[in-house]
């Protein structure tokens, strides 16, 4: 019979493989995570898919991320952004972007541009764009988070411009707007739209130009987001709202899995 010591070290790697896989199993759908902690460059990792990193453009600066996520870049509502030539998800497929954004604290007279955090696709026709920003006109409430798909959009209740790290999320779980749902700190946001309402049609397509951008949106050069962004995750189907809260905790390293691994199974040995 083999002693503690061997059982320990003949099951604890298949134990703590398992722990990895079990923690990580509700990011099995994630396709995209620029996680910006390089802290430095021009090159800003993918590590959900080393094929399509992201160029540093613009002369975005490294800065803190929050508490626990490393570094983060902060960009100035000019010509900085992350462009890549990921094509993230097309047609009405289900997806959930979210990320950590902070935006400066403004009055709510003078927003800026359109402040993009995410997009891709095409600008027309209607409902094929997908651009994840913030709300920025006297016809929609400024500074609040917004999906806007061309010929329309929804915006959340939230106001964003306090300076602050906030955690933000959209989550689409049916191809038209009314199937969205806005997240900001893992609260559920109260919708409001424009355009074509609730009932407009999304049909994302992307064409040379329009792949998925960070801190810009694919189709207009005035798009670009003044503030900091960080922990940019891109899934292949709807979060529920737990799932997206549990995006708020940072992830421990493969260091932190393993000896969370060896205490559930010292905790199951007693």
């Amino acid at each position: 019979m083999l002693g503690n010591g061997s059982l320990m070290k003949t099951h604890l790697p298949i134990f703590a493989a398992a722990t990895l896989a079990a923690l990580s199993g509700s990011h099995a759908s994630l396709v995209g995570l620029w996680n910006f902690d390089e802290g430095t460059g021009t090159t800003a990792g993918n590590s959900a898919n080393a094929s399509f990193p992201g160029t540093v453009a613009g002369g975005a600066t490294w800065v803190a991320g929050p508490s626990g996520f490393g570094s983060a870049l902060e960009m100035d509502g000019i010509d900085d952004q992350v462009d890549t030539t990921f094509s993230a998800i097309t047609g009405g497929a289900p997806r959930t972007v979210a990320a950590w954004i902070r935006y400066p604290n403004q009055p709510s007279a003078t927003p800026n541009e359109f402040d993009g955090i995410a997009s891709w696709g095409n600008n027309s026709p209607n409902g094929s764009r997908w651009t994840f920003r913030i709300s920025d006109s006297s016809a929609i409430t400024p500074y609040r988070l917004r999906l806007e798909v061309a010929g329309g959009g929804i915006y959340g209740s939230s106001l964003l411009n306090d300076g602050l790290w906030h955690h933000v999320a959209v989550v689409q779980n049916g191809s038209t707007l009314g199937s969205v749902d806005l997240y900001v700190d893992g609260i559920l946001e109260t919708p409001s739209f424009n355009g074509g309402g609730a009932a407009l049609a999304i049909n994302s397509t992307v064409a040379a130009g329009t792949t998925f951008r960070i801190g810009a949106s694919g189709h207009a050069t005035n798009y670009n987001f003044l503030g900091a962004i960080d922990e940019v995750r891109v899934y292949d189907q709807a979060l529920s709202g737990d799932e997206v809260r549990s995006l708020m905790v940072p992830e421990p390293g493969s260091a932190g899995l393993i000896l969370a691994g060896l205490g559930l199974f010292l905790r199951r040995r007693r």
